[in-house]
């Protein structure tokens, strides 16, 4: 009995490191524990349990930062169904790891096969009341319309996302992310030069409320980089994809091939002018 406490014991603090490791940014040195975590969660739990279905749903999490969503979806389906067995009806948990299935979708391509599953997270949201829930799912949901080319709709749910998440003042990391989209919803709406002041207000809004080389940074310059370059501002972009290029170098970040390809375009874009 003492030696099953210890290994409780042992898989909650290797599951919250990990979650810690995570908010940092630190996605493959989280992705590690997680594994621990949930292997000592298989052993521990042999029927459904709230902390095995956390478990799948958080080392899935950490592998979708890392763009391995073929990996993660399995864990997510058995999260959903788990939690939904768990917690029928309504609850936090169903509606989040739900929006967290249906990022999984849109990461695989399959954004067809994630608009209904996200539409069920905000509607569970909005039946519980939970505004920074309802703001997150709606984020959500905004990225999916975007990639099904519905730009129109994914404006209209960001702003009333954004609206939410200005009301309190604790959903500052929310509304910092809430606002890079709105600034990529709005430049493929009016254009680079109209969506440029919205990049920088996200870029200054994530320097702020993150560290240095935190991969929230190094999205909101390479989004902003982009928007320059797509307003003839080319040095600035250069400039931006640098810093965000270093960015993922130093942490590992996923992403970093696809910052390394926008700058490489630009240098030739250059050279041939």
């Amino acid at each position: 009995l003492f030696g099953q406490q210890l290994r409780w014991e042992v898989v909650q603090v290797q599951s919250s490191f990990a979650t810690c490791l995570d908010g940092l940014g630190r996605h493959s040195e989280a992705e590690a524990l997680h594994r621990e975590a949930l292997a000592g969660a298989r052993q521990l739990f042999t029927e459904d349990h709230p902390f095995l279905a956390q478990a799948c749903n958080d080392l899935a999490v950490s592998l979708m930062e890392q763009g391995e969503g073929a990996e993660a979806r399995p864990l997510l389906d058995e999260a959903v169904a788990m939690f939904r067995r768990i917690f029928p009806g309504d609850h936090p948990i169903v509606s989040t790891a739900l929006s967290n299935l249906a990022a999984c979708l849109d990461l695989l391509g399959r954004s067809d096969l994630a608009l209904p599953k996200h539409r069920d997270a905000v509607a569970m949201a909005r039946r519980l009341g939970r505004d920074r829930l309802v703001s997150s799912t709606l984020n959500r949901l905004s990225t999916c319309l975007r990639y099904l080319d519905k730009h129109e709709e994914a404006l209209e749910v960001l702003e009333e996302a954004v609206a939410l998440a200005s009301e309190n003042v604790a959903d500052a990391a929310l509304l910092a992310i809430l606002r890079g989209n709105l600034a990529s919803c709005y430049r493929a709406l009016h254009g680079p030069k109209e969506a440029l002041p919205l990049y920088l207000q996200a870029l200054e809004e994530c320097e702020r409320l993150f560290p240095p080389d935190h991969p929230m940074v190094a999205h909101a310059l390479n989004g902003l980089a982009y928007c320059e370059e797509d307003a003839g501002e080319l040095e600035a972009a250069c400039e931006h994809y640098e810093k965000a290029l270093d960015i993922a170098r130093r942490t590992g970040l996923a992403d970093r091939h696809v910052f390394a390809s926008n700058l490489g375009y630009l240098w030739m874009h250059r050279r041939g002018e």
